[in-house]
């Protein structure tokens, strides 16, 4: 995924908001990899056959955080991608 990510930005941001925006999204995607990394490799498993009172109770906590993180992934993925789409419509009418 590196390599395929230098493809699509330069060392140098046309924008420095951008470049700013982009490390957080990037260090923000290398948290969910690792955290990705826990649950594939089944470090999870003994928490999810846990019926105690707790371990319920933070799995609720846990699903309503992992809702939160999708809404607000996918709100960031429409903005790009009504901006992908403005570009494409610009160029057809040039």
């Amino acid at each position: 995924m590196q390599a395929v990510r230098r493809l699509y930005t330069p060392k140098k941001a046309v924008h420095e908001s951008f470049r700013n925006y982009r490390k957080h999204i990037d260090r923000s995607v290398k948290e969910l990899a690792k955290a990705m990394g826990i649950m594939n490799d089944g470090e999870l498993e003994e928490f999810f056959m846990d019926d105690s009172e707790q371990a319920q109770g933070e799995r609720r906590t846990m699903e309503k955080t992992t809702q939160g993180i999708s809404v607000i992934a996918g709100e960031h993925h429409l903005r790009f991608l009504c901006a992908v789409e403005e570009d494409k419509q610009n160029k057809q009418e040039v």
